[in-house]
């Protein structure tokens, strides 16, 4: 498939007019939780420009250049100056052939992307010790910012979220980030305009996505009668097909963006393709935040009752199993600059690695004191959704003084029939991570049961609590 014969297809062709005349006023209503990325959001708004205002993922990389200078961002404009200084520096480590700076540059990447994850970084190091890091790297740049491609010559690279993430900045036309949340709204928009123009076959097929939590990002979920939809998938045939979408939505984004006045402040063509970026990453958080109400199955169309969901939304439970951590243990090698891998887990939970050094110090000190530093940062603890995954080590301290009254076989029974842990042996780390973090902060005392600072908090997780009791 080239580029021309691509946009030539009349189905394309439909559909770029479509997002041109919906652009503009498409409704969105999001139900964003709160989390380390995001504050809580149930704004409305209209149209994409409106929406791209709403962007937020708060991250940072770790500077090497810099002794480790966190690069922090959290808004759109914060967020492409950051990673336009990572591009840069990738690209120019690629072109002139710096393997170490391009792997460093990578690892930043996968930071600040939050997936800087044990698969990943494999590879990279793997590449690294093959001596063939740079020579990877051209390749796959070559293949995205292709005007053709061949699925044959695809296959011999990985593709996953934090791959895709690499190769938008080591692309030269600046391919767009495809992870779940970017394929799950571009693949919805896709099903409305088919639901809204049957009169020619469909050649489009993008790939959707998965969400951790209770969200819905596939949209064959929604009830709306939409079309079995493809999911991003790894494996070798999986990668293919993830590459393909990369490139055919770039080469779709660039053929939309070039006939509509979205984001007037941004009139770099590549700027502006961030920015849509932008937009399907904040609508791909829930689909729900934009199907319609006159798309809801109602219990009966003839009651004047509002619209409700069919019984319910797919739901999809997550474990509340955490990487196995000591987070005094973790709080000390930071503050020696000695942070192993597995330290990032409950570091990243409270946003350690973006604070200095001075407030670590008091956070360290645990007990009372140092949770009341750690709140002093602005770290908040969320309504917690039992099948939304986030601040885990916390949750896990409740969990610990729910069960408190249990003896351990019981406390691992309930929680593999809850759910919240798939084995004995995971059920036992999730007991012992909780039980480390509660009392290290004075959560918990010594008898596991929650100390009066705790029981301050027990609405936010009443989700959890309600779901444990009922075992």
């Amino acid at each position: 498939m080239d580029r021309q014969t691509f946009l030539a297809q009349t189905d394309v062709q439909g559909f770029i007019k479509y997002l041109t005349q919906s652009g503009k006023n498409l409704p969105v209503q999001f139900n964003i939780l709160g989390s380390q990325f995001a504050d809580k959001n149930q704004n409305t708004v209209l149209g994409f420009d409106q929406v791209l205002a709403q962007y937020q993922w708060r991250s940072y990389w770790s500077d090497w250049r810099s002794q480790g200078h966190k690069v922090c961002s959290a808004s759109f404009d914060e967020t492409y100056q950051s990673l336009s200084q990572l591009r840069e520096r990738l690209q120019t480590a690629i072109r002139e052939g710096h393997t170490q700076e391009a792997y460093q540059t990578c690892r930043a990447i996968l930071q600040w992307g939050g997936v800087d994850n044990t698969g990943t970084i494999e590879v990279l190091d793997q590449l690294r010790q093959e001596n063939t890091f740079i020579d990877h790297l051209q390749q796959l740049t070559a293949v995205v910012d292709a005007d053709h491609y061949d699925r044959q010559q695809l296959t011999a690279f990985q593709m996953n979220s934090g791959w895709t993430k690499i190769a938008a900045l080591a692309s030269q036309t600046h391919v767009p980030i495809y992870d779940s949340r970017v394929g799950a709204a571009i693949s919805w928009l896709y099903h409305r305009y088919c639901q809204q123009h049957t009169e020619h076959p469909r050649c489009l097929s993008f790939l959707a996505g998965t969400a951790r939590g209770d969200q819905i990002r596939n949209p064959a979920q929604l009830p709306a009668a939409y079309q079995p939809q493809r999911l991003l998938s790894y494996g070798a045939q999986g990668a293919v097909e993830w590459i393909v979408a990369i490139i055919e939505l770039n080469w779709l984004m660039e053929a939309l963006l070039v006939n509509v006045d979205w984001f007037p402040q941004y009139p770099d063509l590549k700027h502006k393709k961030h920015a849509f970026e932008a937009v399907l990453f904040m609508i791909g958080y829930d689909l729900c935040s934009v199907e319609p109400t006159d798309h809801i199955v109602r219990p009966d169309n003839n009651m004047p009752n509002p619209p409700v969901h069919p019984q319910p939304y797919p739901q999809q439970h997550v474990t509340w199993v955490p990487t196995g951590c000591n987070v005094e243990l973790a709080l000390q090698r930071c503050l020696d600059n000695q942070v192993r891998q597995h330290d990032r887990f409950v570091l990243n939970e409270l946003g350690i690695l973006k604070l200095p050094q001075a407030t670590v110090q008091q956070i360290a000190q645990g007990g009372q004191a140092g949770f009341q530093a750690l709140l002093d940062t602005g770290w908040t603890i969320p309504d917690i959704n039992r099948n939304q995954r986030q601040q885990v080590c916390l949750v896990d301290a409740w969990i610990v003084g729910v069960l408190h009254q249990h003896n351990t076989d019981r406390q691992r029974e309930i929680l593999i029939n809850c759910g919240f842990a798939g084995t004995e042996n995971a059920a036992g780390t999730l007991l012992t991570t909780g039980r480390n973090f509660g009392r290290f902060f004075g959560l918990l005392n010594q008898h596991d049961q929650h100390t009066p600072l705790f029981r301050q908090y027990a609405a936010h997780f009443e989700q959890i609590t309600t779901h444990l009791n009922n075992q």
